[in-house]
């Protein structure tokens, strides 16, 4: 081990890229043990993109998607947490699953609001200031669209597991996140670099991409989705190796009652 970091002198000598492609490949290795880990981040995410691109003809399906996309607000911290356990030898129950959705809500929610709020309004100032023709202004938004999320994707590598892992706290997951891309970089590039999540919130765009088939849709969705949850396993397996003692469930016990909270612990110190 090099330093106390939990990081392996054969893994600081193996190139950045193959480090990566060796994590996708362990993560995706987990499927086969915890099926129901893709078959539910392929069916919410697809169900999502469908009912959101259908919900002009169908207006009906406005309250599917509200409430698809409420329940789904924790699944990126069970997802962390799922790949964390398989990790370990362990793995997960539709209970846990419900109950750890319900853990990750709260922080989850306050993270997206913070990341949607700006884009939310460079998408209203387009929208109400832009002298732009209506074919423009759909081209604009998509462009903003993907750049926005490309870069957002980028910033929030290691944000997400830190949420996941060792804080409740938004802001405290903002600085440990920022500050491990920061210190690792390059060698975390690949895993900072690769963009899925932009290309799976573009599809949640009706009408602001070339693909009109609702199936071809789906179908990119489905790839979109996986190729993202594999990505975010290898970055569970990066986070591990170089953050020590994080606990078995993450952060999402909550805190003894009896217990007076202490400052959240910086793991890169």
């Amino acid at each position: 081990m090099d330093g106390g970091t939990g990081v392996s002198l054969s893994e600081l000598h193996k190139p950045a890229l193959v480090e990566f492609v060796d994590d996708c490949r362990r993560a995706v290795s987990y499927w086969r043990r915890a099926p129901l880990l893709p078959l539910l981040t392929a069916a919410v995410h697809v169900g999502l993109v469908v009912a959101s691109r259908e919900q002009r003809q169908f207006p009906p399906l406005a309250p599917v998607v509200l409430a698809g996309a409420v329940a789904a607000i924790g699944l990126p911290g069970v997802q962390r947490l799922w790949y964390l356990r398989l990790a370990r030898g362990g793995s997960m129950t539709v209970r846990e699953l419900v109950h750890f959705g319900g853990r990750f809500f709260g922080r989850y929610f306050w993270l997206g609001l913070v990341i949607t709020t700006p884009f939310a309004v460079m998408d209203l100032t387009l929208l109400t200031v832009g002298r732009l023709t209506h074919s423009s202004l759909l081209l604009a938004i998509a462009v903003l669209t993907l750049v926005y999320w490309v870069v957002l994707d980028f910033g929030l590598t290691f944000v997400t597991p830190a949420l996941a892992f060792n804080t409740r706290l938004v802001s405290a997951a903002l600085k440990l996140g920022l500050k491990m891309l920061r210190e690792t970089w390059p060698r975390s590039a690949w895993y900072a670099l690769f963009p899925p999540l932009a290309l799976q919130l573009l599809l949640y765009q009706p009408q602001r991409v070339l693909v009109s088939n609702i199936a071809a849709v789906a179908s990119i969705a489905v790839v979109a989705s996986l190729v993202a949850l594999a990505v975010k396993g290898a970055t569970v397996e990066f986070y591990m190796r170089h953050v020590d003692n994080i606990p078995p469930n993450g952060s999402a016990d909550p805190e003894p009652a009896t217990r007076v909270p202490t400052p959240v612990p910086d793991p890169f110190r």
